[in-house]
């Protein structure tokens, strides 16, 4: 969402005696949006789920346990560049786990690295999701909790 369409969904929603403080929390960030992919998703390409390509020699992430992470996600330098380009020329793959613990970890890799596709070190293949493509677009938050929208 623009900031121009977000002004017009507070038009459309009658909302203009907030307009002010609806600007005023909004923060600018970014949506994920998936689409179905119907070809094999290349290394150089956002993704959900799947199988991750770590580097060469890279041992699967596991929890406090030892117990393997969860593959989430990968985010490609072209994806990255637009809101960070210190990361444009690296794959950020995140891994992460709500059942022991809520915690992740994000392995940051060069995009010219060597890497090879893992099948999870445990546990059955068909715990791992389809593999949407992923992709990043500019968005608004509505603030946070400790944000106050008053009623005038």
């Amino acid at each position: 969402m623009t900031l121009q369409e977000l002004e017009q969904a507070i038009d459309k929603h009658d909302l203009g005696a907030f307009r002010d403080e609806i600007l005023r929390v909004a923060k600018p960030c970014y949506s994920f949006i998936t689409k179905r992919a119907t070809s094999p998703v290349s290394v150089d390409q956002s993704k959900v789920g799947g199988r991750p390509d770590l580097p060469i020699g890279c041992e699967w992430p596991r929890n406090s346990q030892g117990e393997p992470l969860l593959f989430l996600a990968r985010l490609v330098g072209d994806d990255l560049a637009s809101f960070a380009p210190q990361l444009a020329s690296h794959h950020l793959s995140f891994f992460g786990e709500w059942e022991h613990e809520m915690m992740g970890r994000i392995l940051c890799v060069p995009s010219t690295a060597s890497t090879v596709q893992l099948d999870p070190p445990v546990g059955p293949s068909d715990w791992i999701p389809p593999l949407p493509r992923l992709a990043l677009r500019a968005s608004f938050a509505l603030g946070s909790s400790d944000s106050k929208i008053s009623n005038h």
